[in-house]
């Protein structure tokens, strides 16, 4: 008998015999089937099980991934993760990997390099690679080592009856494959994959995406080097050895844009910007940017400006029916979803990243400051039109060539480059070339709005209608009339049955005309009181345009009084109002996107992540101010609801923020919390909004939605439009009203522990069909 066979033998002899020490317990074994058990209720379908191996990659500092589906049409088989993360020493592989229930990620919810916030659930991927697939390759390499370690799983020897520490894998050194990460190669593949699936995968993970972007013209001087910040992911199949890219931020995202911007500046100080739109046919020559504001005839070479690159990708959210290049609604929506967080045009100097430009939040080019009127000429003549050209807008970025140093340099503390005359020349070229590029796509984007409008016919208004009706029966009633009065009087019993029956349907008829009457009445009163509002909310939302560049202005001048200032009581005095003018800019920014949105009269199948995500950006400077914990909880994927307006979502995130943030300020507890959770069952999407404020008093929980009950002190004169508009005691019943349109339900639920109140939204959820055909 071998030693090794030898000590398993004893080691069970020594856990018998501790067993029979103590009479009165007994401690749990697990039968190795537990493995085949995990892997199909904790993963549920194959998309989510590869997306959660992905954001193993990403919580090991990776920024490049490559995942690819080898001869995978049928089942049986091969899956390859690849990824450049820090990979995994011998003793992390064996406590780690190889450790149900690991604690590291508990212990440890920041990854070491990158500092990023942990993606991957807990303990997930190993059974994700064994739903996958029988069988399991690692191979992972760290920098400090020599070598690497490798370890084969062959899951199908989990079997039923068998103890689960009794079964081995097999582990060895083996030579490194690269400086370091990991590869897993997943054999015999249960599933069978699609494109469609492969392009799921990429979905759910595309909230992770961080991507860096250099120009060609670098790559062929070999000065592009990859950021640190940069989280990339390609997805790939291989069929019969060829090679073919399903899915990667290019495929599924930048070349779906509605303008490709490219601009430069030569060595001579020469600028061109060139426009390509696949939508509009569009694929133009250089055109000339001019250094000069006073030479319109010829363009002027920049003095000191040198050597720059630069490329965005342009989008207009909202408006999928301009794009012909195969957008969805849904992948336009997960567009804009993403500029909350990484739209913007940023700056790469030799190759590395120069913060904060582009940073959510910097408009170092001043393109949120600026009218969205653009003019430009058309047939003959001057038309002017609002075509939307904000960060928001925009994903590019803008590279220097500058290997001396001799136009730009960083800041002592590297945050942005040294003020001087080249930099304010960058500005000028790209902030010309961008509005240059907007302007020659105007023409195409207004003839579409003019199309639009053209197809739209007068219809007949509700009145016009009723009236018609009515006029109609009148005028049968009349000739029936007559025709009685001509007929012979001398009629028998069936004849009068007959007339009667007439004159009973004459008189429901007459009745069923007044109710409808009536219910014009109330419904032409709704309608005028929702013009009024409707008034109201243009004047808002042209307000709204107008004020938010004020604050970024204000903020500026405030902030460099703020420096220049000794005075610490006017320090203090300078602080608060810059602190009021930072909430300002909050709510107008959130009002704008509010206002933009409620332009769009279309429905659509709201992703419940793309609506909570965007709101709890924008308002994460006033939850801050406010001292709260805000946590979000999305449990599951595609949770989307029916056919909605999407900005009935800004309304109903608001008022229950609103209202939390009050209860909050009333209840005073030490830690302010505020949890959003969102997913979906059987029939409905839900979303439940809890706080730990002062609760509502079971008496109240019905009568909270109706119209004009509150629990709020009445607003005081400086209070926020919204203060007053919620305090009033419509907040509620506006949302309940929202909901029941689309046959939803809201209602005042349990909370959990920690949290005094708890509202819940269910909206019945698109189907299975319906999400099928968004996806494909």
């Amino acid at each position: 008998m071998s030693t090794k066979e030898e000590l398993l033998k004893l080691r069970d002899e020594i856990n018998q015999q501790l067993a029979e020490l103590n009479n009165n317990s007994v401690a749990f074994t697990v039968d190795a089937n537990i493995i085949n058990r995990l892997g199909k209720e904790l993963i549920g379908r194959a998309e989510t099980g590869v997306s959660e191996l992905i954001k193993n990659t990403y919580d090991a500092d990776a920024t490049f991934v490559t995942v690819d589906f080898v001869d995978s049409n049928l089942t049986g088989g091969t899956l390859i993760i690849d990824d450049d993360g820090h990979g995994m020493t011998k003793e992390n592989l064996v406590k780690g990997f190889m450790t149900l229930s690991s604690t590291s990620k508990i212990h440890e919810p920041i990854s070491p390099r990158f500092r990023r916030q942990r993606a991957g659930r807990k303990g997930i991927g190993r059974f994700a690679t064994q739903f996958l697939g029988e069988k399991l390759v690692v191979i992972t390499q760290v920098e400090s080592e020599e070598f690497a370690t490798k370890i084969t799983i062959d899951w199908n020897s989990y079997e039923m009856d068998k103890e689960l520490s009794s079964i081995e894998n097999h582990i060895e050194i083996v030579a490194k494959q690269k400086k370091k990460g990991t590869t897993l190669y997943i054999e015999q593949l249960r599933h069978s994959w699609t494109d469609a699936q492969i392009r799921r995968v990429f979905r759910y993970i595309s909230d992770l995406l961080q991507p860096t972007f250099l120009s060609n013209r670098s790559n062929e001087l070999n000065l592009a080097k990859q950021g640190d910040e940069s989280f990339l992911v390609e997805c790939y199949r291989t069929e019969n050895g060829l090679r073919t890219i399903i899915a990667d931020i290019n495929k599924l995202l930048y070349e779906k844009c509605l303008a490709e911007i490219d601009g430069y500046v030569t060595e001579e100080g020469d600028a061109y910007v060139k426009v390509k739109s696949t939508s509009f046919q569009l694929n133009d020559a250089d055109l000339e940017i001019s250094s000069s504001k006073l030479n319109n005839d010829i363009a002027l070479p920049y003095p000191v400006l040198r050597n720059v690159n630069f490329k965005v990708y342009y989008f207009i959210y909202d408006r999928y029916e301009y794009y012909q290049n195969g957008i969805t609604k849904q992948e336009l929506g997960r567009v804009e979803s993403l500029a909350a967080e990484q739209s913007g045009i940023r700056v790469y100097r030799n190759g590395f990243r120069v913060l904060p430009y582009g940073e959510v939040g910097d408009d170092w080019l001043k393109l949120d400051r600026q009218t969205s009127r653009m003019q430009f000429e058309l047939n003959e003549s001057t038309v002017s039109f609002n075509i939307p050209y904000t960060n928001k807008n925009f994903f590019g970025f803008v590279e220097l060539i500058d290997n001396e140093g001799l136009l730009f340099e960083e800041t002592a503390s590297r945050e942005g480059l040294i003020e001087n005359q080249a930099l304010e020349e960058l500005r000028d070229f790209v902030r010309k070339a961008v509005t240059a590029g907007v302007r020659r796509i105007a023409p195409f984007i207004y003839n579409e709005k003019q199309k639009r409008d053209q197809k739209k016919t007068e219809a007949k208004t509700l009145k016009a209608k009723v009236e018609g009706l009515q006029a109609k029966i009148e005028e049968f009633t009349n000739e029936d009339q007559q025709e009685d009065d001509d007929d012979d009087h001398d009629t028998n019993s069936n004849s009068q049955q007959h007339q009667n029956h007439k004159d009973k349907k004459k008189e429901e008829i007459k009745g069923l005309l007044s109710e409808l009457n009536s219910d014009l009445k109330v419904i032409l009163d709704e309608i005028a009181m929702l013009r009024i509002l409707a008034t109201l909310g243009i004047t808002i939302g042209e307000f709204t345009h107008e004020i938010i560049q004020f604050p970024i202005f204000f903020n500026s001048k405030l902030q460099s009084l703020f420096i220049t200032e000794a005075d610490p009581k006017k320090r203090e005095d300078l602080e608060q109002v810059i602190d009021k003018v930072n909430h300002l800019d909050t709510y107008t920014s959130y009002f704008n996107d509010a206002v933009s949105r409620n332009s769009k009269r279309e429905l659509e199948f709201i992703e419940l992540r793309r609506v909570i995500r965007p709101f709890l950006a924008s308002t994460k400077w006033d939850f801050e101010h406010e001292g709260i914990n805000v946590q979000e909880e999305i449990r599951g994927y595609e949770i989307y609801t029916i056919q909605m307006h999407p900005s009935e979502w800004h309304s109903i995130l608001l008022n229950l923020y609103t209202n939390s943030k009050k209860a909050l300020r009333r209840a005073k507890p030490p830690i302010k919390k505020i949890r959003i959770i969102a997913g979906k069952d059987d029939r409905n999407v839900y979303l439940e909004f809890l706080d730990n404020g002062d609760g509502i008093p079971e008496e109240n929980k019905d009568r909270v939605f109706d119209a004009f009950f509150t629990t709020s002190s009445p607003a005081g004169i400086n209070a926020s439009l919204n203060e007053q508009l919620i305090g009033s005691g419509l907040g509620l019943k506006i949302l309940k009203d929202i909901i029941a349109e689309y046959n939803g339900n809201i209602f005042v639920a349990n909370p959990p522990e920690g949290y005094n109140t708890c509202i819940r939204i269910e909206i019945p959820k698109a189907t299975d069909e319906q999400i099928k055909s968004l996806q494909n």
